[in-house]
């Protein structure tokens, strides 16, 4: 797993990221279920960009394009990610969530609201189990969706 690396997303990355962001299965597990259009993506990544820190990476494998995972501010943080169809079912998404929690600063950098919740489908058990495989808990299960919380800073 040497080859692989996380590296900040750029706005070179739009299109990939849209285009990622609307593919079917995508799509199928999002708690939206909608298509994003280019003018609201372009908005939102834009503003995206200019956040600081900013929390969003690629995982590259050589120079190959695998997925993104990214943290968005609120109350606390939000975890999101997207491994590309052709490397699904290789424990990708684990495997970025990993790397993920292990940047340089990263706690440091979540110190003062170091919870981490991500939201999945029931049906998306693939992302379930990259979740509870890096010591996220179940918090709140709803008839549609289960709530996930990253608490374990060492």
């Amino acid at each position: 797993m040497n080859n692989f690396s996380l590296k900040n997303v750029k706005l070179e990355d739009l299109d990939l990221i849209l285009r990622w962001r609307n593919t079917k299965s995508a799509i199928k597990y999002s708690l939206s279920k909608k298509r994003i259009k280019l003018s609201d993506h372009t908005i939102w990544f834009k503003r995206r960009m200019m956040q600081k820190p900013l929390l969003f990476w690629k995982l590259k494998k050589n120079n190959s394009d695998i997925g993104f995972v990214r943290l968005d501010k609120n109350k606390n943080y939000l975890l999101g990610y997207f491994i590309d169809k052709k490397y699904r079912n290789k424990k990708y998404g684990s495997l970025i969530i990993k790397k993920m929690l292990k940047k340089k600063n990263l706690k440091d950098i979540l110190r003062k609201k170091n919870k981490i919740f991500s939201f999945k489908r029931k049906n998306n058990k693939k992302s379930i189990n990259a979740l509870i495989s890096n010591k996220f808990c179940k918090v709140i299960e709803k008839k549609e969706y289960i709530k996930f919380q990253y608490e374990n800073w060492k």
